[in-house]
Formats: structure tokens, C-alpha cells, sequence
């Protein structure tokens, strides 16, 4: 079963992910912004121009998901790679969101489209983990906790890691699709900001859009 597999390949993490420490960046959502390309578009908050301070549903046609972002996520911004895709179809899709009045904290989504195992197939939960291991070292943080799950028919992993030396900390969860890989992150700066059920929350929300 594919549960397995991602509890036997997930046993690989702590160490790549401890491997990557000391390498610190800043909070994910900055980072991402500031890489963004011409093509980038800033999404309206979903109840209108002025961000909201509660949960924000937000639905991508590129993805094909829609989710519910943590409070204070209003401003939704989108990066889509290649910029512009001839075809319409996209390799990466980036949604993430800088908590509005809550320095060094956030949420994203990122999918990943063409994704193939090391045979040229489908792609397999070593995906899933690499993944998560490329967050892990660009970041500096440690991993502390990580679990499998199924949720709504899909399996993947869920990892808690802590920057070392420092309160902040970062979920990701990494889910493998028949034809795409979702790795969903939230971070927040320390005890006082996003709390382990609001994010569970927006992890949880995820679904395929139908047409998906």
C-alpha cells in the first residue's frame, strides 16, 4: 500500500531535514513574494478589497483545488510557472498568503503538475518526501513530528519542524495525487500566532475541484 511506503520513506526526513539546518531564510510567504515574477497576479481577499481577518476560501482553476486559508489570509498571491504556458498548462502552482497583521507568519499551497517516479510513471510518496525535504533545508528547520494520513481517499504525510535555537515553527504536509503532488505549509513565529488547530483546519480543507 502507498501508506507504507510513506511511513517507510518518511522515516528518511529527520535526518535530511536536520542536514539542512543552519541555513536560514526568511518566512516562506516573503520569500515567495519576492520571487515572483511580472506574471504573479494579487488575488482580491474574498470578501471584498480590504483583507479579512477571518477564514478565506479560496478556489484555483490552475491548481484545481480550492481550500480554506487560515484567519487573517485575506490577501491570497498567485505565482503559476511557466509564465506564460503555451498550452495553458502549468508545472507549478503557487497560492500563499502573508497573515495580515501577524509578522513571520502564513500559509501556501504549492502543486506540482508532470511530477514522475525514478521508473517514468506516476508519481510515488519518494516525491511526496523530497518534497518536503527541499522546505525542510531551504528554511533550517528540524524536523520534531511527522505522520501519515488518508484524507478523502488521498495519502500522504504531515511533518512539524521547529527552526533550532528559536520559537518558530512550520507544518507541511505533502499529499500524493494520481497526477500531481500537493505540498501545503503554515508557519507561524512563535506560541502566540497560528494555533496547531487552525492549521489542521486548513490542511484539512483541501479538496480537488470537480472538473479536477
Amino acid at each position: 500500500m502507498i501508506v507504507q511506503r510513506i511511513i517507510l520513506t518518511t522515516a528518511l526526513l529527520s535526518a535530511a531535514l536536520l542536514a539542512g539546518c543552519g541555513k536560514r531564510e526568511s518566512a516562506p510567504g516573503a520569500d515567495a513574494g519576492r520571487q515572483a515574477s511580472a506574471a504573479d497576479t494579487a488575488a482580491k481577499a474574498p470578501l471584498g478589497l480590504v483583507p479579512t481577518q477571518e477564514e478565506a476560501t479560496w478556489t484555483s482553476q490552475e491548481g484545481g483545488y480550492t481550500v480554506t486559508f487560515p484567519p487573517a489570509c485575506g490577501s491570497i498571491r498567485t505565482r503559476l510557472s511557466p509564465a506564460p504556458a503555451k498550452d495553458g498548462q502549468y508545472s507549478v502552482v503557487h497560492a500563499f498568503a502573508d497573515r495580515t497583521g501577524h509578522p513571520g507568519e502564513g500559509a501556501m499551497v504549492t502543486v506540482y503538475f508532470g511530477e514522475r517516479g525514478e521508473d517514468g510513471g506516476p508519481p510515488t510518496p519518494d516525491n511526496v518526501t523530497r518534497k518536503i525535504e527541499d522546505i525542510g533545508k531551504r528554511y533550517g528547520v528540524s524536523l520534531i513530528a511527522q505522520r501519515p494520513f488518508v484524507q478523502e481517499g488521498w495519502e500522504g504525510v504531515r511533518v512539524f519542524c521547529r527552526e533550532t535555537g528559536s520559537s518558530r515553527v512550520m507544518w507541511i504536509q505533502g499529499m500524493l495525487l494520481p497526477d500531481r503532488v500537493v505540498i501545503m505549509s503554515a508557519w507561524r513565529a512563535g506560541p502566540e500566532g497560528l494555533t496547531d488547530l487552525q492549521i489542521s483546519r486548513f490542511f484539512d480543507s483541501f479538496r480537488l475541484n470537480a472538473a479536477s
